[in-house]
């Protein structure tokens, strides 16, 4: 009798747990999923020569490998070639990666979230690629302190393997960046294709918070006239756009070798912060920058956490931060950062 009572606890303890971890799965995306479970490796198979030589727009079919609980399990999805400036100058391009709805949904609940981005290692360097990839994903981080709105990212190694020649194998680091339907939906928002915007239409808070935030990192590459690494995110109840920002590897914070000085703007070294303002008006700063000043614990905490980074560098960032906050601060707060011309209109 106690031999058949033990049996039943054990049976329905199963039940139980499969139940809550069902639960569990139903909330999740692939996104999600890659976070919460702490996935540290996932492998693409694909036809390398179409991805990698001839860097092709054209989505090709993909096996994507990702062990959960230990066991290895397949989606199918198809992978083509992104972006414009690193398309050109990387040996590896960055990706974009489309699931099969039907193939997600057996592994998450929310296949609806079926498309990301991949930041990939770039360049054959993989010691740079591994010190590059950690730095864009801190400023992402530190940029998810500033504001919800923002896209989350997972730092991840990625084994990619040629489908008709097994032996071309690739292992490198990379980013996945949150999907756009997802940061939609966790937003209540809608991205919106628009040009043309006046500064009335958007929400005057996330606006200056990101003119700020890139004006900190050292980020001129970004423009909301023509949306250059800048979404539109309309939100229903605000009746406002917020913009999102995204693609920091131009920061000065990041600073890779192929780093592009704009000139243009009066940038003549890499770390010349350039106040980009996308209307013809002087924002109020002075609750941001007290903002900020709260945020600046949490900017180094993110900064202190990466362990890639070699130390010379590492303190090449810290005093190019330190100099934002007991410089720049007081400048943006007298307003001198336009008497100066550092600020540029675009």
């Amino acid at each position: 009798m106690r031999k058949l009572f033990v049996l039943l606890m054990l049976f329905s303890l199963t039940i139980s747990t499969a139940f809550s971890q069902s639960e569990v799965a139903n909330d999740y995306s692939f996104f999600d999923l890659l976070e919460k479970e702490q996935i540290q490796n996932i492998e693409i198979f694909a036809d390398l020569e179409e991805l990698i030589v001839k860097k092709s727009r054209t989505e090709t079919p993909a096996r994507v490998f990702i062990r959960v609980d230990g066991k290895r399990q397949m989606l199918k999805a198809n992978v083509n070639v992104r972006g414009k400036f690193r398309t050109r100058v990387c040996d590896f391009p960055p990706l974009k990666i489309n699931f099969k709805k039907s193939s997600l949904q057996t592994l998450v609940g929310k296949p609806e979230f079926d498309k990301y981005k991949i930041v990939t290692h770039c360049l054959e360097n993989k010691d740079e690629a591994i010190i590059n990839l950690q730095k864009e994903a801190a400023v992402y981080k530190m940029y998810n302190e500033v504001t919800a709105y923002s896209y989350r990212v997972h730092e991840i190694k990625i084994t990619y393997t040629d489908i008709h020649d097994p032996s071309w194998e690739i292992t490198a680091p990379a980013i996945i960046i949150e999907s756009n339907k997802q940061l939609e939906d966790r937003m209540n928002g809608e991205f919106v294709d628009t040009l043309g915007l006046t500064a009335d239409q958007f929400d005057t808070e996330s606006l200056e918070n990101l003119m700020l935030f890139n004006y900190m990192i050292g980020n001129a590459d970004w423009d909301i006239q023509v949306g250059r690494n800048v979404k539109m995110l309309w939100v229903e109840e605000q009746k406002l756009f917020v913009p999102v920002a995204y693609d920091f590897d131009f920061c000065s914070f990041v600073a890779p070798s192929y780093l592009r000085l704009f000139t243009s703007l009066g940038q003549k070294k890499w770390n010349d912060r350039i106040f980009v303002s996308p209307f013809n008006s002087e924002p109020t700063l002075n609750d941001n920058l007290m903002y900020f000043e709260e945020l600046r614990p949490r900017f180094n905490s993110i900064i202190r956490s990466m362990d890639r980074i070699y130390e010379s560098d590492m303190q090449r960032i810290r005093v190019f931060m330190n100099t934002f906050y007991n410089k720049h601060v007081d400048s943006l707060r007298s307003l001198e950062v336009f008497e100066e011309r550092t600020q540029v209109l675009r």
